[in-house]
Formats: C-alpha cells, sequence, structure tokens
C-alpha cells in the first residue's frame, strides 16, 4: 500500500469531482450552510454508516395515514406500506427497520418483528 508521500493526486482527486458514496445524501450535506442540530448531526452518522434511508412522498403519506390513536390494525394500508418500504427499490430497509416505523408511528397496533421473530412466529425462514 502507498502512503501518502508516494502517490501525486490527479487533478480530479483534488477537485473531488468523481466522489460517488451515497450520492443524494452527499449532496445535501455538502451544500449545507446552516448551524448544525441533531437531525444534521443524525444524516452524518447515517451517511458515515451507510445506514441512511430515504422515502420517497407517497410512502410517507401512506405511513402518516396511521394515527397515534388507531386501535385496530388496517390490514390493506399496512401492506401498502410494507410493500413499499421493502420493494427492491427502496434502500435501507428490511423487515426489522420497517416494522420499526410502524412501531414508533403507533405502539399500541404495531411491534418491531425481526428474522427470528418471524421464524418463531411462522415455523420458517424469512427469505
Amino acid at each position: 500500500m502507498l502512503t501518502i508521500n508516494e502517490i501525486t493526486p490527479s487533478v480530479d482527486d483534488i477537485k473531488n469531482s468523481v466522489y460517488n458514496y451515497q450520492s443524494d445524501l452527499t449532496s445535501k450535506l455538502d451544500k449545507l450552510d446552516t448551524d448544525f442540530n441533531q437531525e444534521i448531526i443524525n444524516e452524518i452518522v447515517l451517511w458515515k454508516v451507510n445506514r441512511f434511508a430515504a422515502v420517497d412522498n407517497e410512502t410517507l403519506n401512506l405511513i402518516n395515514q396511521i394515527k397515534k390513536d388507531d386501535t385496530q390494525i388496517n390490514p390493506e394500508l399496512t401492506e401498502a406500506i410494507l410493500l413499499r418500504l421493502l420493494s427492491k427499490e427502496q434502500k435501507g430497509f428490511r423487515l426489522a427497520m420497517a416494522s420499526t416505523v410502524l412501531r414508533f408511528r403507533n405502539p399500541k397496533i404495531y411491534q418491531i418483528i425481526d428474522q427470528r421473530v418471524f421464524r418463531f412466529l411462522y415455523g420458517k425462514e424469512l427469505k
């Protein structure tokens, strides 16, 4: 492995023009021109650990249809939310994270489920 004294960076390296890591969030964070708050720190931490998950407006609208005072699960709404969060187009969500979002939306009707809970409930592995 070369050390810093043994390389000569190119113009592109110096401009950092080909940097491509979490491109949407990197762009957002690079444009910040305000005081940092907890939300910004959280985004930086999630950027660093590569766990940032951006949710589209349609999915957010579905999640926000669940009210904190609901006492019964709406199966159709829950299925629609989970299908969107767990789709291949959505990055950063698997069952445990998706169920965590639902749990904090309404802890009376949703709980966190992961692959071990799934195996216990259904007697088979979660694919």
